[in-house]
């Protein structure tokens, strides 16, 4: 939760208007537990962090087959270790609510 209960409060901290943005993560997060917030960054992360590199498993699996009618087996795949990346991930966040 925010320490600040209006938004006023929040600009007088900081010296400043707030921007647009600044302004929307304040009207999200104000009345929200922290718990709640980590757990929507945490969902966003593990939804959407797999999702972006599906495009170049599609590829890759398209040159895995393309792989076959090379002359030279020279080229290695571009996608990998992103499991291994997943992992970590998981790992990390797993570390930072221990120690919070």
């Amino acid at each position: 939760m925010l320490p600040y209960s209006t938004l006023q409060e929040a600009e007088a901290s900081v010296g400043r208007e707030l921007t647009f943005t600044e302004k929307l993560w304040f009207h999200y997060s104000a009345k929200r537990p922290d718990f709640i917030i980590n757990l929507h960054g945490s969902m966003f992360l593990f939804l959407i962090y797999p999702l972006i590199p599906l495009p170049y498993v599609l590829a890759e699996l398209i040159l895995l087959r393309a792989k076959k009618f090379r002359n030279r087996d020279n080229s290695g795949l571009f996608y990998s270790g992103d499991s291994v990346t997943t992992l970590e991930l998981l790992a990390q966040s797993g570390q930072s609510r221990e120690t919070s």
